[in-house]
């Protein structure tokens, strides 16, 4: 067992702060002298002295039980963690169960529940007139952009994961967009294709997936595609 204070940073990363006389060891600047002080503490929580209250009724040394109270300690037991995947892949939220742990596994910081809240909901929302624009994710490499964007796809595309988010706020404000569109993930690699035609033939792919059958226009014979794929989609216009 850990005693101490979980709490989050402003950059989302929790840290647990240890209070300072549950504290076996301090480290220094000389990894050795560490790498000693280590086995001497984790020697002595594994073969702890006998102390009065760890002493039998017998006088044994030993509770009652026949072993030593830490005597089985295991780093296990005290804290487990999730495997970090360093690179979350957009396309892996097309399977239902990849979506769902992309879900649970996002840390939602303060600042993201607002932005989530109060930028991203509203546009993708279509129940109250407003005029909705569309999103772009901007960040450095490492930033988390593609977790952010599976956790988006997965909360329009799937109406049950949103009681999966680790903030009630935000799993509240996502109801308004919760399992109401169809989803096309996409990735655009190393080609001399011109964004339109990548993304119409993606389009053009998911969407006979879904039943309809369509092809875009040619660029050069087109002046709106907006224009030209609705009445395609009857009422499926969003």
């Amino acid at each position: 067992m850990v005693r101490g204070r979980i709490f989050e940073t402003s950059s989302g990363i929790p840290v647990l702060q240890v209070p300072e006389e549950d504290i076996l060891a301090v480290g220094t600047t000389n990894p050795l002298a560490d790498v000693a002080t280590q086995a001497h503490v984790t020697a002595r929580m594994s073969n702890p002295e006998p102390t009065p209250d760890r002493l039998s009724k017998k006088g044994t040394g030993a509770p009652e039980g026949g072993e030593l109270g830490m005597a089985s300690i295991k780093y296990g037991d005290l804290i487990q963690f999730e495997p970090i995947e360093s690179v979350v892949q957009l396309r892996d939220a097309d399977e239902a169960a990849a979506a769902r742990q992309l879900v649970q596994t996002y840390v939602i910081s303060e600042e993201m529940a607002e932005k989530l809240i109060n930028l991203v909901v509203p546009q993708l929302q279509f129940d109250r007139p407003m005029d909705n624009k569309g999103l772009l994710v901007v960040g450095n490499y490492g930033t988390g952009k593609p977790h952010l964007m599976s956790v988006i796809s997965a909360l329009a595309e799937n109406g049950d994961l949103a009681t999966h988010l680790n903030d009630k706020s935000v799993a509240g404000a996502a109801g308004k967009i919760s399992g109401r569109f169809k989803v096309v993930r996409t990735e655009i690699g190393a080609t001399t294709m011109s964004l339109r035609d990548i993304l119409v033939a993606e389009l053009e792919e998911h969407l006979a997936a879904m039943g309809v059958s369509y092809s875009f226009p040619p660029a050069d014979k087109v002046f709106n595609n907006k224009r030209s794929f609705e009445p395609h989609l009857g009422g499926r216009t969003r």
